[in-house]
């Protein structure tokens, strides 16, 4: 129903529980036109902060040796790091994940 029909409807009915005016002020505060438009921000994924694991990384398993001097290497550095969870048939535990920047900077430098 409009809301001008609403409004006339309501100056020519008989009393009610509500008075008049107040039931004119609230149809009065009603937009006719109640569209709201929201805007979501899409936050682009920082390639330079992607965090990967070695195995992710180099697509093998790094093995523990090789682990444990990238970890080294990423606390000298204070690197980014952060830990998963993993449970597969051939390793259950934690993993760590390093920036993917900081990856390849690493392996560039050990085969120089």
């Amino acid at each position: 129903m409009e809301k001008k029909l609403v409004l006339q409807k309501v100056m020519t009915s008989p009393s009610s529980l509500f008075f008049k005016t107040d039931v004119i002020k609230l149809i009065d505060s009603i937009d006719e036109n109640p569209i709201k438009v929201y805007q979501m921000e899409v936050k682009q994924e920082d390639p330079a902060e992607k965090l990967v694991s070695l195995y992710e990384y180099l697509g093998r398993a790094a093995g523990a040796e090789l682990g444990k001097k990238v970890a080294k290497a990423a606390t000298k550095a204070y690197e980014t790091m952060d830990v998963r969870k993993v449970d597969t048939k051939k390793y259950k535990g934690n993993i760590m994940l390093y920036r993917e920047v900081f990856l390849d900077e690493y392996f560039q430098t050990q085969q120089v």
